[in-house]
């Protein structure tokens, strides 16, 4: 997950879904609209790198789920609301820092230049040990942004899917004169979606991984593109992309696994809905 800041134009954050003329949807982003004169824009998959353009400012990483001491921080970042963020000083290196996350839980991001990588790591973990905590690795996050259905490019998102597709219609203003990728989603809206995707949960403890069919009477009806066991819910569960007469909440499908399939059935999203406090 790296992280590109760019100027752009704009204190709040959003997820905006990039659409593509042809067909789809851009990385997942976050955008920070800071100073009038600029705007970060969080890009994570493995498209990061092409977005970058002559407006590029920095290359940033960022961690989730920081223990905030006061002393060590902006006063302002431990009066955060929600997708808010400030910029200062953190353990001395220049920082933005941002309430946001890609677990579902209440936590931080941080935007510093990496150079400085080894301060801010000393410094939180001298910081917030004594508070309980603790590291954990990209498996870790993944399981809790799966728990919270939220998407992965290059998984449950890529540039042949569409805010439609999956989703994020709220993400596309269509009212407005013209954006790339307008004719498309309008065409699409008015001959109706082809897939959509839908949540999956298993009957037992078998998981359903990414690139399985989904069946429906031993019929293919869809693709599997993440999966795994949510440990927060003792249940596996997936996403997956299906036609749309089969997604309908608490209709039964199987998903093939080699010579045998997996009992499963379309369930709401998110999975987990006991997160933390915002």
């Amino acid at each position: 997950m790296c992280p590109v800041c760019k100027r752009v134009a704009a204190p709040a954050t959003d997820e905006p879904a990039i659409d593509r003329e042809r067909r789809g949807e851009g990385d997942d982003e976050t955008d920070d609209q800071a100073a009038p004169e600029q705007r970060i824009v969080q890009s994570r998959g493995h498209r990061a790198r092409d977005e970058q353009n002559d407006d590029v400012v920095d290359d940033f990483h960022h961690d989730d789920g920081v223990v905030a001491e006061k002393s060590r921080v902006p006063d302002a970042a431990l009066e955060l609301g929600f997708y808010r963020f400030t910029e200062g000083t953190l353990f001395g290196v220049p920082a933005v820092i941002s309430r946001t996350g890609y677990t579902g839980e209440d936590g931080f991001e941080l935007y510093f230049n990496p150079q400085h990588a080894a301060t801010v790591w000393d410094g939180l973990m001298a910081a917030g040990t004594p508070h309980g905590l603790e590291l954990v690795g990209l498996g870790a996050r993944d399981s809790l942004r799966l728990e919270m259905a939220y998407m992965l490019y290059g998984n449950d998102l890529d540039d042949t899917t569409t805010p439609l597709e999956a989703g994020l219609a709220w993400t596309v203003k269509l009212a407005k004169p013209d954006f790339t990728g307008k004719g498309a989603l309008l065409a699409q809206k008015e001959k109706g979606m082809p897939r959509k995707l839908v949540g999956i949960e298993a009957e037992g403890r078998r998981v359903p991984r990414h690139g399985m069919a989904v069946e429906v009477g031993g019929r293919s009806v869809g693709v599997v593109t993440s999966g795994g066991f949510a440990p927060s819910l003792e249940k596996a569960i997936a996403l997956a992309y299906v036609e749309p007469e089969v997604g309908a909440i608490g209709s039964p499908v199987s998903v093939a696994a080699g010579s045998t399939s997996i009992p499963a059935r379309i369930v709401k999203r998110p999975f987990y809905t006991q997160g933390s406090h915002k």
